[in-house]
């Protein structure tokens, strides 16, 4: 069954693909059990006329070598694989990060045709997983004579279409309107100096090695379930910052409150 939901705006391709573009790198705007998300794989293809739906039954994800999954696809159907600026089709494979470090990951298969403006998703992940980080049907954001159009493909009505229509679409317009008003910049990269997938499994470890009990003997009377997990999300950053660097660092932390008076300066670590 094909559920159409039309939303008439008027938005303009150039801004119709910015906000789909934030859709796809910033999904824990709009959904709140995702970290974030990774992209795995990217690629430009001449052509992509793939029926996904019945192709994807016949291919299995693996979880181990989850990169390689979509260049089975592409080389088994004859893709060609091009330069960006030789076509205006566009192919990932994104991991998508739970908040819980516990739950199950969810991967999506989202291709981008600029032609017919318009971005398909569809979760290719294991069934044997049992993923609830995104909807299993698949769906899709086109854009017709400036209206923004979502689809969704499913036999049964769900929650998952619920939000897609009620939260999903909304933002997207939202993104597209505050872009065209100029009043916000958006999607500024603030982990591009290190990997995100690195980044996530790293402050997930310290987290889970420290968090807990750093609350449970937090002295001071400040919110410790925030100022723990922050500073161990800065610490991440740092390692890995670190990491790349591949040098012998040091670090200096200066508390300088609002800077108004000479007291404001509060401690200063050295390592």
């Amino acid at each position: 069954m094909d559920i159409t939901t039309v939303s008439y705006n008027k938005v303009k391709s150039n801004l119709f693909w910015e906000s789909i573009n934030i859709l796809i790198k910033k999904p824990h705007v709009v959904n709140k059990r995702l970290w974030g998300c990774t992209i795995l794989k990217r690629y430009y293809v001449r052509d992509n006329n793939i029926s996904w739906e019945n192709e994807l039954k016949h291919y299995q994800l693996d979880t181990v070598n989850k990169k390689q999954f979509l260049d089975d696809i592409l080389k088994k159907k004859h893709v060609k694989i091009v330069e960006e600026s030789e076509t205006e089709n566009e192919i990932l494979l994104v991991e998508l990060l739970p908040k819980s470090y516990l739950e199950s990951h969810a991967f999506q298969i989202i291709c981008k045709n600029k032609s017919v403006t318009q971005v398909r998703f569809f979760d290719v992940t294991p069934v044997v997983i049992e993923q609830n980080l995104c909807p299993t049907f698949s769906y899709s954001f086109s854009l017709q004579d400036g209206d923004v159009i979502l689809n969704t493909f499913s036999d049964n009505i769900t929650k998952s279409h619920q939000w897609l229509k009620n939260t999903v679409l909304p933002q997207v317009l939202k993104w597209c309107d505050e872009m065209s008003s100029k009043q916000v910049q958006i999607c500024n990269e603030s982990l591009a100096l290190v990997p995100i997938e690195e980044y996530y499994i790293k402050y997930n470890d310290l987290k889970l090695r420290y968090g807990k009990e750093m609350v449970k003997i937090w002295p001071e009377c400040t919110d410790p379930t925030k100022f723990v997990y922050e500073d161990i999300a800065i610490a991440t950053y740092l390692l890995l910052l670190w990491k790349k660097d591949n040098k012998l660092q040091s670090f200096v932390d200066i508390g300088c409150g609002n800077g108004n008076n000479s007291n404001s300066i509060k401690y200063a670590y050295l390592f």
